[in-house]
């Protein structure tokens, strides 16, 4: 009996050892296949949607030929909006300051100058959802005006004097230096090309792909102030925030309000998703990320300059509550930026440290925006069109999230 008892005894335990191993892996399988759902906030021309497009690549996706002739379609409807841009805010500089932005008159007296115009105006209007249609002469005649234009030195000089005076879209000089390619029939934009685009972001775009037995899903949500209101919509059921903003934009304006400091608005932004009732451990968010955008040769700046635009903020985020009496929106643009046209900032010995000291500064200005002292804010400096970052910066994203489930599940202390 006593060895019947024990053998009794023994195959209990081993079916309860059984069972909860059986218990354990539908836990694990669980955890495992939940849909990660992650987030990606920021201010209008962030590079967010750069960054979206940028993760495509890094998992395997490619962009197909529907999305090549419309992206197509949107970077020659952009050069002509950019080059028209150019025109109108050179004569407006000059207005203002003629003897500061003498420089930026474009010569209408110069007849090749106005046919050269006169081309670009006549597509002010064309969406270029035809242009498969169009005579490729015509195409070409805007190809070859716009390339003159932009080597005009009043509106490269225009150009140089744009930051926190006009809004201007980003990458614009990479087509400008191929819109001669660009303005030829056959054209189809590379992978680069189409990572560059600016394309406004309405609505959510979504993209779910399976790594390692994780499902992960990827919202991209307009970043501009009329899509804000939507975003709560999308709040539940969130694994991370990506809050991306851009590093150049200590010296840019907002395309919404010209009178409005682009890096401004997005430490405010900033202030209101990070203390925001959605992500106060409600397990709503496990993580909140914060990739700051770069571009691949930095961010030319003064140091002095970036010290300014942040310093006129600061306070104004970190109390929200003296917003009555805070005045940092109307601001006298020529302090905040100096312009150094020709400097080679990366030949300069003191570059490297003055470029960390700011990187730094800025870094630490949002990280105090966080009022939850438990709340970790991870933090990246990226650059969005470079794939070898995007996939390094991803994969901590993705580590972040699965061991925050395997936490939840009570697979991980």
């Amino acid at each position: 009996m006593g060895s019947l008892c024990t053998a009794g005894a023994g195959t209990a335990a081993d079916q309860k050892v059984a069972k909860d191993i059986e218990k354990n892996l539908i836990r694990v399988e669980k955890v495992d296949k939940k849909e990660n759902k992650l987030l990606l906030l920021g201010t209008g021309s962030s590079g967010k949607s750069t960054l979206f497009k940028g993760l495509r690549l890094v998992n395997g996706s490619t962009f197909d030929t529907k999305e090549q002739i419309d992206t197509r379609h949107v970077i020659r409807s952009n050069i002509v909006a950019a080059i028209m841009t150019l025109l109108q805010k050179s004569q407006m500089l000059y207005e203002k300051d003629p003897e500061q932005f003498g420089d930026c008159q474009v010569n209408i007296n110069d007849q090749n100058i106005v046919k050269a115009i006169q081309v670009v105006v006549s597509f002010a209007d064309e969406s270029f959802n035809d242009d498969a249609n169009m005579p490729p002469t015509r195409l070409e005649a805007l190809g070859n005006s716009v390339s003159s234009l932009w080597l005009l030195p009043a509106l490269q000089q225009t150009y140089e004097n744009r930051q926190n005076r006009f809004s201007f879209l980003d990458n614009m000089e990479h087509y400008f230096g191929k819109v001669q390619e660009i303005m030829k029939l056959d054209y189809i934009p590379s992978d680069e090309d189409v990572l560059k685009s600016r394309i406004r972001t309405t609505g959510v775009i979504e993209m779910i792909y399976e790594k390692d037995d994780n499902i992960f899903k990827i919202c991209d949500v307009g970043g501009q102030r009329s899509e804000r209101k939507k975003w709560i919509h999308s709040f539940e059921h969130v694994a991370a925030v990506i809050f991306v903003t851009a590093l150049n934009h200590y010296s840019c304006v907002l395309f919404e309000d010209e009178t409005r400091n682009a890096m401004h608005e997005a430490m405010e932004l900033f202030d209101d998703i990070c203390n925001s009732k959605w992500f106060r451990k409600s397990g709503n968010c496990n993580f909140l990320f914060f990739f700051m955008y770069a571009h691949p040769l930095h961010f030319a700046c003064g140091l002095l300059h970036v010290f300014i635009c942040i310093w006129r903020n600061a306070m104004y985020c970190l109390n929200r509550d003296d917003i009555a009496g805070w005045e940092g929106d109307q601001w006298n643009s020529t302090l905040d930026y100096v312009t150094k046209p020709n400097v080679q900032y990366t030949d300069d010995p003191d570059f490297l440290p003055c470029y960390q000291a700011a990187l730094e500064f800025i870094l630490d200005q949002f990280l105090k925006i966080n009022k939850d002292p438990e709340k970790t804010v991870y933090h990246h400096v990226t650059c969005a069109t470079d794939s070898n970052s995007v996939e390094y910066v991803f994969w901590d994203v993705q580590n972040f999230v699965i061991r925050a489930n395997l936490k939840r599940g009570g697979l991980m202390v």
